[in-house]
């Protein structure tokens, strides 16, 4: 009996000094953060040039700064241009969360949380009634790879977008602004979640959601549902005038709710109502 009690006792003095370790070295992990955290500033053209490697095309920091909350650092890059031309994309914030644990796992960068705000799209008509998306680093000399894609989405675990918007240009008819898009697309190895809410020109709100399960070597065979929430809304006004050749609208008022089932690149159900 006096043997048990002497373990016992044992147990619960090395079960207090590891707790108190464990404080002691958190405490410590949280204390050098906050201070190391604002020396991010001085390394702003190191990380342009990392980035810019990473994504293989040219990236510009206006400001860059470094805070710290809870047990993880936040990094916010300010005025930020990826890519060149009338292809650049340009943010007026970027929020970044690095996801330590997954990094010292996967032994290299992971990102828990990645906020991008202020985007501005524009998708333009030309007059033989093709479309260019402006606003979107785009690289012409490499084809779209599925699997690729893919793979790097997972490098960030959550993707948030804010106040951003998309204007709407046919050819000689007035633009159209969808405005406060925000978006949020959780991924993962095999599972990932859209989740977006657009603003029409008339103020209503159009919402979408997917969610797949797709493995990145396996793409062919993943699968998808989706929902879409039409608002009864004229869209007769936003239609370009390439897409109803000779029909002519001065009302088409639709909405309803959509829901789509996509497995192995066969449509399996379509509903609206």
């Amino acid at each position: 009996m006096q043997r048990l009690t002497r373990l016992s006792a044992t147990l619960t003095r090395w079960g207090l000094s590891l707790c108190a370790l464990i404080l002691v070295l958190a405490a410590l992990y949280v204390s050098l953060g906050r201070q190391l955290a604002p020396l991010v500033a001085e390394y702003r053209t190191d990380i342009e040039s990392k980035v810019a490697t990473a994504l293989q095309m040219p990236v510009s920091i206006g400001g860059l700064e470094g805070t710290w909350h809870g047990f993880a650092p936040i990094f916010v890059a300010r005025d930020v241009v990826v890519g060149q031309g009338s292809n650049s994309m340009r943010l007026e914030h970027v929020r970044a969360v690095p996801d330590f644990w997954a990094s010292v796992r996967a032994r290299q960068v992971r990102i828990a949380r990645l906020e991008l705000d202020g985007l501005q799209l524009s998708l333009k008509e030309d007059k033989d009634g093709h479309w260019a998306l402006q606003g979107l680093p785009v690289s012409d000399d490499k084809p779209f790879d599925p699997q690729q894609l893919l793979t790097q989405m997972q490098v960030i675990s959550r993707l948030t977008l804010f106040d951003s918007q998309l204007t709407l240009q046919p050819f000689e008819q007035q633009p159209q602004t969808f405005k406060y898009i925000s978006l949020s697309l959780k991924t993962g190895s095999v599972n990932q979640r859209l989740d977006a809410r657009v603003t029409l020109p008339d103020g209503q709100p159009l919402a979408l959601n997917v969610r797949s399960h797709i493995r990145a070597s396996e793409w062919r065979e993943g699968n998808a549902d989706l929902y879409l929430s039409l608002p009864q809304s004229d869209w007769a006004h936003w239609l370009p005038k390439s897409l109803t050749k000779q029909w002519n609208f001065d009302t088409l008022q639709a909405g309803g709710e959509l829901w789509l089932s996509w497995a192995k690149a066969l449509c399996r159900a379509l509903r609206c109502v």
